[in-house]
């Protein structure tokens, strides 16, 4: 299986700033292990997995992956994978505005997208409004000693520590000073038993200003269980920093923007621009914004085998293998013999007469049984297929076209019996063309069985 990807540079301007990211294509083959496998390959923040809309006019459905898991929904994905769907639709150098609705877990996000010149600029609507989590929140004395700074250090203004939540959860934790937030990193075992209680691996932590003029605040956000230890650029993070802006300042009603900087203290400067809508002091909408510029595209090739978890019929390791195909060779055995078994019968209906059909009626009950038991063992093998099926994907479309043929040769063969055991009990020849029809039938589920089992070994 051969997989186009590119990898792009998210909420940056410029390559080798901002966020890395990998796209992986046409994923709709892939299990929830094998993406995660692919993730853990790549070792970038997040890789985002592109397939066929579930829904008529969306664009795609995505899975993101940490390198460790799976997460609902992120923001540099959403971002880069936007722009790179956007400008697949447009030739190089053409200025185009357009809208890009991604399927994610956490819901839909509609996603505008417009290049004006040579780098383009996309903009999404979080799927999930901000909101508070009710848990009691860590002590200043607590997240300083979590983040090895002084606790006089933690908070400015009306800011406070934070629980917010809007699909990911994050853990915010202001600053007094961008000393403060340079020196600043996770601590063990402090910093676990900081989030730990709190349900929340992640933790942003911000000050005011920035290097622009322009910029409100600068953050870090730190992650080192998801296997990211500092993250460039989080587009998630910033959109559930309104619900902590919201709290921290007077936000009257109407529309709030924000330009923001992150990554800058690890060498991966990234700008980001966040919008939110507030009315009755509730926060209603939120919006972030970014560019992006591809990096790298190629081809992922995946052998049979790759990833972890429960095997795909037509992949896997060794031993899978070498089952799947005794399995096909022995359908190919039982097409054969129940075939011969069959013209044997038609043969006997015919007239053969003496020590000849004494023969070929003897033969025809060895194929019978043989017939059985092989039968008997192609359904042992599909339900020990069926049960290393991946239970998140279940089973791919050759897999149950072969067990509908499957289930069609095993009723031939059943109907070829009583046949013929009807034609033994009364010698009545009129079965002769039915029984012809039979072998007609279980010649063709034979050769359909096996040209599906060469496409699936192919696929």
């Amino acid at each position: 299986m051969k997989l186009p990807f590119t990898t792009y540079d998210v909420f940056t301007n410029r390559r080798f700033g901002g966020n890395p990211l990998a796209i992986v294509e046409e994923a709709d083959a892939l299990s929830t292990a094998q993406m995660q496998a692919i993730a853990r390959e790549f070792n970038l923040s997040e890789t985002i997995f592109v397939r066929r809309p579930q829904q008529e006019g969306n664009t795609a459905s995505v899975r993101i992956f940490f390198p460790t898991a799976e997460i609902p929904f992120a923001g540099h994905p959403t971002i880069g994978c936007a722009i790179h769907l956007a400008q697949k639709k447009y030739k190089p150098g053409c200025s185009f505005e357009t809208e890009i609705r991604l399927e994610e877990v956490a819901g839909l996000v509609p996603v505008k997208v417009s290049r004006i010149g040579d780098v383009p600029r996309a903009q999404f609507t979080a799927p999930v409004v901000p909101f508070a989590v009710d848990l009691p929140l860590p002590s200043r004395e607590v997240a300083a000693q979590a983040l090895g700074i002084d606790a006089a250090e933690v908070g400015f203004g009306g800011h406070g520590i934070g629980l917010f939540q809007g699909g990911p959860r994050f853990l915010y934790v202001p600053l007094a000073s961008r000393e403060a937030l340079a020196r600043a990193r996770p601590l063990e075992p402090q910093w676990s038993a900081m989030l730990r209680p709190l349900g929340c691996q992640m933790a942003y932590v911000y000050v005011s200003g920035g290097d622009d003029a322009a910029t409100l605040y600068r953050g870090r956000m730190f992650a080192p269980e998801t296997g990211t230890f500092e993250d460039p650029a989080t587009g998630s993070a910033t959109a559930i920093l309104a619900a902590q802006l919201l709290a921290s300042d007077a936000l009257g009603d109407g529309t709030h923007r924000w330009q923001l900087e992150q990554g800058y203290e690890m060498g991966r400067p990234s700008d980001l621009w966040l919008e939110a809508d507030v009315a009755g002091a509730k926060l209603t909408a939120v919006r972030v914004a970014g560019q992006a510029v591809q990096i790298a595209a190629g081809v992922l090739e995946l052998g049979r085998g790759h990833g972890n978890g429960r095997l795909r019929p037509g992949e896997g390791h060794a031993p899978m293998k070498t089952i799947l195909l005794i399995a096909h060779f022995i359908a190919i055995a039982t097409g054969t013999g129940m075939s011969i078994a069959n013209y044997i019968n038609i043969r006997i209906a015919a007239g053969e007469q003496g020590e000849r059909r004494a023969a070929l009626a003897f033969l025809r009950r060895v194929l019978a049984r043989i017939a059985d038991v092989v039968i008997l063992a192609i359904w042992i093998t599909g339900i020990g297929l069926w049960l290393n099926l991946p239970s998140a994907e279940g089973p791919n479309v050759w897999f149950v076209v072969k067990l509908g043929f499957v289930i069609l040769l095993t009723l031939c063969h059943g109907l070829a019996r009583m046949t013929a055991g009807r034609m033994a009990r009364s010698g009545d020849q009129s079965l002769y063309p039915r029984l012809e029809l039979l072998v007609s039938g279980v010649w063709m589920s034979a050769l359909a069985a096996i040209i599906l089992a060469v496409l699936a070994f192919e696929s």
